[in-house]
C-alpha cells in the first residue's frame, strides 16, 4: 500500500443547487469480511439549473465526509445544501465522542437523528413563514400577536409541513471504538441500522446498482475483494440513470486498521475482473483465491489525513 496518496475531494467543496424534482446520483455502502471491513462508494456528479433551461451537471461535487476522529465514512446525496448542514451537524457532534471510552451504536443512531432533525425544523420554519407568514414556533402555540390562529390556518399548516421535503439521504459507516457502525438514513423515514446482508444504496441511480448487488448475492461473509467488484459493477450500472456520474475510488475501512485507505476505481485488476466475470453467474472463486486477495491489498492506498484529527482507535 502507499502512504501518504490522496483522493481528490474527498471532503465536499462549496454547495451545488437543483431545482425541485431533480435527484442525485448514487451512494453505496457494503458489510464485508464477515462484519470486518466496510466498502462506501460514490459518485462525483450533482446536476442543477434553471428552467426551461436545465444546465449540465458538474463532476467535482464530492459526495464523502470523514467523521474524524473515527475511520468512519458518511456517503450523502440529495439536494446539497440540505446535505452539508446535516453532515456538517454530525461531524461536530462525533468528535466530541473522542472523549468516551465506549461508544454504543445508539449514540451516533442519535446524533444522526438530531442532525437531521435540526435541519427538518429549519425547513418547516422556512416553508411557515413563506406560505403563512408565521414562524414554525407561533404556529406550534397556535398565537401571533394579533391573537389567536385560526384553526383552517392550523390545519393548512399540518398540510404544508407534510409536503415539506426533506431531500437528505446518507449512509454512515465505519469503526468507533472497534464498533461497526452501519446505517442509512432517506429523508424522513426512520433511520435504519442492519448487519445482514450488510447493503446500502441511496440516491437516483440505486434501483440500478441494487439489481446488480442482489444479482451476485453481496452480502457481509463476503471478501473484500469480491465485494469492490460487486461495487465497481453496480456504480457502473447505476450511470444508466443520468444524474449519476462517474466515481474516483472506494473508501475501505478495517475494523483492526484505524487508517482510511481507498481503491481508484480505475485499478486495472477491478476492469480485468469485471471483464472475465461479465458472463459469469458466479463470483464465488474470488473469495477463495488468496491471490485475488493480495492484488487488492497491494493497490489499497492511505488516505492522507491531517495531524489534527488523527484516527482515533
Amino acid at each position: 500500500m502507499t502512504k501518504g496518496s490522496i483522493v481528490r475531494h474527498f471532503t465536499t467543496h462549496d454547495a451545488l443547487l437543483w431545482p425541485d424534482g431533480v435527484g442525485v446520483t448514487i451512494g453505496i455502502g457494503v458489510i464485508c469480511e464477515r462484519g470486518d471491513c466496510i466498502v462506501i462508494g460514490s459518485d462525483m456528479r450533482a446536476s442543477y439549473g434553471t428552467e426551461p433551461e436545465i444546465i449540465g451537471p458538474n463532476d467535482q461535487c464530492g459526495k464523502v465526509f470523514r467523521l474524524a476522529p473515527f475511520p468512519t465514512i458518511a456517503c450523502v446525496a440529495g439536494r446539497m445544501s440540505e446535505c452539508h448542514a446535516v453532515v456538517s451537524q454530525i461531524c461536530n457532534s462525533v468528535r466530541k465522542l473522542r472523549q468516551r471510552r465506549d461508544i454504543g451504536r445508539e449514540h451516533v443512531m442519535n446524533i444522526i437523528d438530531e442532525a437531521r432533525k435540526r435541519e427538518l425544523r429549519l425547513i418547516y420554519s422556512w416553508t411557515l413563514t413563506t406560505k403563512l407568514g408565521i414562524s414554525l414556533h407561533d404556529w406550534v402555540r397556535g398565537e401571533v400577536p394579533g391573537g389567536k390562529l385560526d384553526k383552517l390556518i392550523l390545519r393548512a399548516g399540518v398540510n404544508f409541513l407534510k409536503d415539506a421535503p426533506l431531500r437528505v439521504e446518507l449512509i454512515v459507516g465505519g469503526f468507533m471504538r472497534r464498533r461497526t457502525m452501519f446505517f442509512r438514513a432517506v429523508q424522513k423515514n426512520r433511520l435504519e441500522e442492519e448487519s445482514s446482508p450488510g447493503v446500502y444504496v441511496i440516491g437516483t441511480g440505486q434501483r440500478h446498482a441494487m439489481r446488480v448487488l442482489n444479482r451476485r448475492g453481496q452480502h457481509f461473509g463476503m471478501s473484500l475483494s469480491r465485494t469492490l467488484l460487486h461495487v465497481h459493477e453496480a456504480m457502473i450500472a447505476a450511470r444508466k440513470e443520468q444524474t449519476v456520474g462517474p466515481a474516483t475510488s472506494y473508501i475501505v475501512m478495517r475494523k483492526h486498521v484505524p487508517e482510511l485507505l481507498y481503491l481508484p476505481t480505475t485499478s486495472p485488476t477491478l476492469d480485468s475482473w469485471k471483464r472475465a466475470y461479465r458472463e459469469r453467474p458466479n463470483t464465488a472463486s474470488l473469495d477463495d483465491s488468496r491471490v485475488a486477495g493480495m492484488q487488492i491489498y497491494q493497490q489499497l492506498r492511505y488516505l492522507k489525513i491531517s495531524k489534527k484529527d488523527t484516527v482515533a482507535r
